[in-house]
Formats: C-alpha cells, structure tokens, sequence
C-alpha cells in the first residue's frame, strides 16, 4: 500500500542500520534458546540480554505507576447487579432481557 511506503522505507532503514550492531552475543543467545527449549516449560516471555531486561524494567516501572495513578478509577468499573435490578424492576414489570439479572 503506497500510504505506508515512507514509513516502512524508514523501518527498514532502521533495521539494516542496526543489522551486525547487537551489543549481545550471537552464539551465546543460541545456546540460551536450546537451553530454554530443553526445559520442562517454556517462559512466556525470554528477555534477552542485560540491555532488553534494562529497558523492560523501566516499562515495568512505568506501568506501575499508571496502575497506582487509575486504580481507584480502574477498580470502580465493577458491574453493580444490585442496582441494575433495582433499575430493571423499577422501570417495567417485566425483566429487561433474557440476560437480564432480575430474571427469576
């Protein structure tokens, strides 16, 4: 698609600048994988090298904080049955939906 030709031409700039400049060693990550593929279970997620874990710590850390700043906000988003019932009866005889909580 001609929109994103820019784009994916500075990625791929980005890329081929960056081919060959990896702080970590190669055969070292290789041994890394067999080790891991030889385990019992797989990690989700294998951060590789001491750069990568810097940086993931980092957004770690910023994700906490972002959990701190909303978590009142995040944790109030609760689905109140109570109240929808008192709604759903308060408005009609009958119930909502068949969804509907108040449904006997």
């Amino acid at each position: 698609m001609n929109d994103y030709d820019e784009r994916r031409a500075k990625h791929l700039d980005f890329w081929k600048s960056a081919s060959g400049q990896q702080s970590g060693d190669s055969a070292k990550l290789a041994q890394a994988l067999i080790t891991l593929v030889n385990q019992p279970e797989l990690p989700r997620r294998f951060i590789a090298g001491a750069d990568a874990i810097g940086m993931v710590e980092q957004k770690i850390a910023l994700l906490q904080q972002q959990i701190a700043a909303y978590r009142e906000l995040s944790s109030s988003l609760a689905f109140d049955v109570k109240a929808w019932i008192f709604f759903c009866r308060g408005r009609q005889q009958r119930p909502c939906s068949d969804t509907c909580p108040s449904n006997p």
